[in-house]
């Protein structure tokens, strides 16, 4: 499920939490999810021209159903990661984004494995939290209601300082996406936007 990437894959963050606690719990969830990317990583640099690689290129793109929108945004991901490949993979892997997004993403936009593993291992790191403290909050708050032992605010504390993490790295992502989208649109001959209107005129 962590390589593949497959839906309900965060249930395992949760429920470690609620076992083994915030601290082990988000140690287990990131040797596990940091493994997972790192053979992701091979595979898909290793079989990125077969059909495993364009089943992969075709899911960040969107496939059928995200068009051309895709497209565009795995261009600017491309774009980012020329100009500062270790600031933007560190942002992609901080936001709250899908995993498969990133383990398939950042191979196929040529990150070098050094950059790719050490942004992967620190910027998973505040999404991680988020889950495995929200899962030991809630064992702890059924514990207190149980009466077998006494509620905890330090895994809401250390919970809440992730997510606020990864809010400010996904807020500070689309503002860098959207800052190449511009540019984009700057750089864009002036013919297409008359185009329009020599149609009006026929």
């Amino acid at each position: 499920a962590l390589l593949l990437c497959l839906p309900g894959y965060s249930t395992m963050e949760y429920a470690s939490g609620a076992l083994y606690g915030g601290l082990q719990g988000t140690a287990t969830c990131a040797a596990a999810k940091g493994a997972a990317a790192v053979v992701a990583y091979v595979l898909i640099r290793t079989l990125r021209d077969g059909p495993v690689g364009r089943w992969a290129e075709q899911r960040v793109a969107g496939g059928s159903t995200a068009g051309q929108g895709g497209a565009q945004w795995a261009q600017r991901l491309r774009h980012g990661i020329e100009r500062d490949s270790f600031k933007f993979c560190l942002l992609v892997r901080c936001s709250p984004l899908p995993a498969w997004l990133s383990n398939y993403s950042l191979p196929l936009a040529g990150v070098p494995f050094s950059t790719y593993f050490v942004a992967s291992m620190i910027g998973m790191l505040p999404p991680i939290a988020t889950n495995v403290y929200a899962g030991a909050a809630a064992a702890s708050v059924a514990s207190a209601i149980a009466g077998s032992s006494p509620g905890s605010s330090g895994s809401g504390v250390a919970g809440l300082l992730a997510l606020g993490v990864s809010i400010a790295s996904s807020t500070m992502l689309v503002r860098q996406l959207r800052s190449f989208a511009q540019e984009e649109q700057q750089s864009t001959p002036a013919g297409g936007a008359e185009r329009p209107a020599a149609r009006e005129e026929a």
